[in-house]
């Protein structure tokens, strides 16, 4: 968690020093001198979506040729992805600027590019040799628990919006008092969205918002700075580290009781040495909950 708590410190920061850095401004409008750099950034603007690919050439060119700070590219791809996710996102930046994996950094090549675009580009003049950036801080895991409550009483639900899947979590045969879904706006982000991105989200609610209804269940649509009047005890879907946590810490708000999906309690504890230690476990978690039937 300090990962993301200190990302957006460093962010703030940043970002005020490279307000008006016109290297910074060309990046963000695809206005650089390279050609598949410039086409990454409109499609990402037009498409709200790269492929992973994609993803990774674009941080390599961003930190390691145009010389700009990850902090400021990871929130340029929050700001426009519909899948953006805190973990992944500020993680990602970290492994291509080579301080998540420490000394290991990603630099992306004119022949890999060519190769896996079908040589749609031409000379493209990167850097395919910078070192891997320093990091002066090392993050050690932090130990939590995600245990349920026993009983689950007859509260209220909050459901945010990276947790938009109510009928195929644990809970979904639990008779909740009601069930607010949760609407995270820019006024209380910390990380400003793009106006495709927050649409896409309000559409994800409201289709949330209709599949439930459809089941009968008594459900309703709130900001999230609303939650500050409820003072009864309430259940929430873990909402994972990211905006939404952060508003909760943030406010101090200590009514919410955390509810976790049998699948995250059950791999969790394997999520604790990278993706590639996690995959060894993935044949595990399929037997597990039966996906393989």
């Amino acid at each position: 968690p300090d990962v993301w708590t200190d990302y957006l410190k460093e962010l703030k920061i940043i970002k005020e020093n490279f307000k008006d850095n016109k290297d910074y401004l060309y990046a963000i409008e695809g206005k650089t001198h390279i050609e598949c750099f410039n086409e990454w950034v409109n499609e990402l603007k037009k498409f709200n979506y790269l492929h992973n690919h994609a993803r990774m050439w674009f941080a390599s060119i961003w930190i390691f040729t145009l010389n700009l700070p990850w902090q400021l590219g990871a929130e340029f791809f929050m700001k426009h992805l519909f899948d953006g996710d805190a973990a992944s996102n500020t993680l990602g930046w970290r492994w291509v600027a080579g301080i998540q994996t420490q000394g290991k950094n990603y630099l992306a090549t004119e022949w890999n590019i060519k190769k896996f675009t079908n040589n749609r580009f031409q000379n493209i003049k990167i850097n395919e040799e910078a070192a891997p950036k320093i990091a002066e801080k090392i993050y050690s895991i932090t130990e939590k628990s995600f245990t349920n409550p026993h009983l689950l009483e007859d509260k209220m639900l909050l459901v945010f919006d990276n947790n938009l899947s109510m009928e195929l979590t644990d809970f979904k045969g639990h008779k909740f008092k009601k069930i607010l879904i949760i609407s995270n706006t820019n006024e209380t982000r910390q990380i400003q969205l793009s106006e495709n991105t927050l649409n896409f989200k309000t559409l994800l609610i409201n289709d949330q918002l209709k599949r439930l209804k459809e089941k009968s269940v008594t459900v309703e649509v709130i900001k999230i700075n609303e939650l500050k009047n409820i003072k009864e005890p309430v259940y929430a879907l873990y909402p994972t580290v990211g905006e939404n946590l952060d508003y909760l810490k943030l406010n101090q708000l200590k009514n919410i009781e955390f509810i976790y999906r049998e699948i995250d309690q059950f791999s969790w504890q394997y999520c604790n040495k990278g993706f590639f230690n996690f995959k060894n476990y993935i044949p595990k978690i399929v037997t597990k909950f039966n996906w393989n039937r």
